[in-house]
């Protein structure tokens, strides 16, 4: 259509300069007429080529869009305003989490556990009881250079409970020296059914707030009963398994953000506690329950510890033992075993009580498992 506009436009101005030269022969001075042709002549033709450029400029245009029979004409689009541009979420910041219920104060006591003190001996590289390897009992509060770590020494830890939740309450026997500060992992471990092998672990990490929070808390189960390997708490190795491998709650990861808590117990800076729901255990009537603190292998996976190093290779932290000093298992110190619910029968496995190996201590082949990457609780 705008070719034929221009068309049209041409046949216009060719009638024009017809009419003009029919009237020069008609006026008198014609001499002087037909040098004003000329000049509409020039004109003319000078307003010819004008059009001409125009349209050769418009067709070329990107804004003119060619229209095509079957296709859709393309519309052009006009940029949104500041005003107008839409505000997207930042996706990488932390999100708001309401708490519906907190843990209040700890009330009386419903269990306790004791621990063995490494603290007289702990200057002097060695424990003086407490680590049945065989068993999975360690007392190995040391670092890889047989450096005694107070904040690793458990002393005991105390149960309590009110209408939602459980309390943990750990005793270690010092703040990490330099820091001044609690700088493991501490965590509670339970058996359910009373069969050896732990149901749940429970973590809390550095740093401690003194308020309770669940920005460093994470829970954890295991979906196909193989923590401790072939025979619960025995060290039986080589053997497989992939320990606590179901994630039931992180801070980024939880379907209940009220579900597990720690803190830094107030005036005690030696002291954590944890807190966990008791419908995160379907509210059971009893189980067994377990302490732990670590600065060692830190991997959830690894469950029991005792299955993946021989004696040998882990080292021991008793003079006295063939295997001393540590070697590739220290920083790891736990408890035994406590019953909540019911009296604690001599058939529970991995009790507190007199504690005696199984077999004798003996020096045994090295032996590796491999472990997978990136599951959370893992790694230092």
């Amino acid at each position: 259509m705008k070719k034929l506009a221009f068309f049209g436009q041409r046949i216009f101005v060719f009638t024009g300069f017809i009419f003009l030269l029919i009237l020069a022969c008609n006026v008198p001075g014609i001499g002087g007429a037909v040098s004003r042709l000329d000049n509409a002549e020039q004109t003319a033709q000078a307003l010819e080529t004008s059009i001409e450029q125009t349209q050769a400029a418009m067709l070329n245009s990107p804004i003119v869009q060619t229209v095509q029979i079957g296709t859709s004409t393309p519309q052009p689009v006009t940029p949104p305003s500041p005003e107008e541009t839409t505000n997207f979420p930042d996706t990488t910041a932390t999100p708001t989490i309401e708490h519906k219920i907190v843990p209040g104060e700890p009330g009386k006591v419903k269990a306790e556990i004791k621990d063995a003190n490494t603290a007289p001996s702990g200057s002097s590289k060695h424990a003086m009881e407490g680590d049945i390897y065989q068993q999975n009992l360690f007392e190995r509060p040391f670092d890889a250079d047989m450096l005694y770590r107070p904040d690793l020494d458990i002393q005991k830890a105390e149960l309590a409970e009110d209408d939602n939740f459980f309390y943990v309450t750990i005793y270690l026997a010092d703040v990490y020296p330099d820091s001044k500060t609690l700088q493991a992992n501490y965590g509670i471990e339970l058996d359910t059914d009373f069969d050896g092998r732990g149901d749940y672990l429970i973590l809390i990490t550095p740093p401690f707030e003194a308020q309770w929070t669940t920005s460093n808390a994470s829970a954890f189960g295991d979906s196909n009963n193989d923590v401790g390997r072939k025979q619960a708490l025995i060290m039986d190795i080589p053997s497989s398994g992939d320990g606590y491998d179901v994630v039931i709650f992180t801070i980024q990861n939880n379907r209940d953000p009220d579900l597990v808590w720690g803190r830094k117990a107030p005036d005690k800076p030696s002291v954590v506690q944890v807190a966990f729901k008791k419908s995160m255990l379907d509210h059971p009537s009893s189980f067994l329950f377990g302490v732990w603190a670590d600065d060692g292998p830190k991997d959830v996976r690894m469950f029991d510890y005792n299955d993946n190093f021989s004696e040998a290779d882990a080292g021991s932290p008793l003079e006295k033992n063939p295997n001393y000093p540590l070697k590739e298992l220290f920083a790891v110190d736990n408890t035994c075993r406590m019953s909540f619910g019911r009296a604690l029968l001599v058939t529970d496995p991995g009790i507190c009580g007199e504690q005696k190996p199984l077999i004798p201590t003996l020096r045994v082949p090295t032996a590796q498992v491999t472990l997978p990457s990136g599951f959370p609780g893992s790694g230092n």
